[in-house]
């Protein structure tokens, strides 16, 4: 590899020249105006970039183990099959970068704030994201074993095809994001904040929610077995199809969720508040109910065999056609148990069917 000084790689840049196959080790670089350059297969190892003008920089198959970007502002800037293990970017301003397959273990990016990033492929291994500031940043296919996103703020991010089981989010809060096929399994997020985020594909089985804020999110379709959800508040949230057997969620806000088909065999809900909940369809034998409010839920067609509601609250609440064999109410005021249009509904569905099968004959 050839060296440059400092000058040299200077007027090499701004000519439009490759930097391929440098090294500039042990080169004092900081100052200078490396906007568009593009390092290829280099020795960079150790390099502090303060100060430096890093704008559209291009780095392809580099050797950046242990180079320093903090408090630097880093605009479309692309990292390319780079091994950058321990590189700093703390207290720095990453917008539209990308780090495509790239090696970032043990990196540190506290208080970084980031506007567009893409993480493609590549390892986060033990990397530090804590208290930084993420807008519409992605993460995808990536290792994050043992992440650190503590105090961490995330809107609109994406994290794709990830192993979080032990990731560390203390503190964090997360907007308008999706976590795409992760694995969060008996992940701790207690006390935590999310809004509008959607959690599709992902598995959850074990995870603790307690105290968290997980107001308009979408659980639907998933397995949340044995959670952990007590003094949550997870109001309009989607809850749908999805399988919360065993789940403690006592003393939590459910009101207007929607668990429409979900399977809730064995879950406590006492102390909850499930106003104008959609519950139509649950499977909820040997669940407890006790001290809930159920004003204006919907419970058509649920399966609350062996349940119990104990000082439970109804008003127009609709038990049309639930089975309660061996349930338990302290009382039933307050229940509708035949709901006249869906009983209307099904004779007509019934006399569509008869003439169908009349014709068919």
């Amino acid at each position: 590899m050839r060296s440059l000084t400092p000058d040299a790689l200077q007027r090499a840049i701004k000519s439009g020249e490759m930097m391929q196959e440098i090294s500039l080790q042990s080169i004092e670089l900081q100052g200078l105006d490396l906007s568009g350059g593009c390092f290829i297969d280099s020795d960079l190892r150790g390099i502090q970039f303060r100060d430096c003008d890093l704008r559209e920089a291009h780095f392809s198959g580099c050797d950046l183990r242990g180079c320093d970007f903090s408090a630097q502002l880093l605009q479309d800037s692309v990292f390319s099959d780079c091994t950058m293990t321990g590189a700093r970017f703390v207290d720095s301003g990453l917008h539209q970068c990308l780090f495509n397959r790239c090696l970032l273990d043990e990196s540190q990016f506290q208080q970084s704030n980031q506007v567009g990033c893409q993480f493609l492929g590549g390892s986060l291994d033990d990397s530090d994201f804590s208290h930084s500031a993420m807008d519409s940043v992605s993460f995808s296919a990536c290792s994050l074993h043992h992440l650190s996103l503590s105090n961490a703020y995330g809107e609109q991010c994406t994290l794709m095809n990830a192993d979080l089981r032990s990731a560390t989010f203390h503190q964090a809060a997360f907007s308008l994001s999706t976590f795409f096929e992760c694995d969060l399994r008996l992940q701790n997020f207690s006390d935590l904040h999310f809004s509008q985020c959607q959690f599709t594909g992902s598995q959850l089985d074990g995870i603790n929610l307690s105290r968290a804020n997980v107001t308009q999110c979408n659980f639907g379709n998933l397995s949340l077995r044995q959670a952990t959800l007590t003094h949550l508040n997870a109001s309009q949230s989607l809850f749908n199809s999805s399988d919360l057997t065993g789940s403690d969620c006592r003393h939590s806000a459910f009101s207007q969720v929607n668990f429409a088909d979900a399977v809730l065999l064995g879950c406590d809900f006492s102390h909850c508040n499930l106003q104008r909940a959609l519950l139509p369809r649950v499977r909820a034998e040997q669940a407890l109910f006790n001290h809930s409010d159920l004003s204006g839920a919907d419970c058509a067609y649920a399966q609350f065999n062996g349940s119990q509601f104990s000082h439970t609250q109804f008003s127009q609440t609709k038990f049309h056609r639930a089975s309660c064999e061996e349930s338990t109410f302290t009382s039933r005021s307050g229940i509708l148990e035949r709901d006249d249009a869906l009983f209307e509904a099904e004779a007509w569905s019934q006399q569509r069917l008869n003439l169908r099968e009349h014709y068919e004959k």
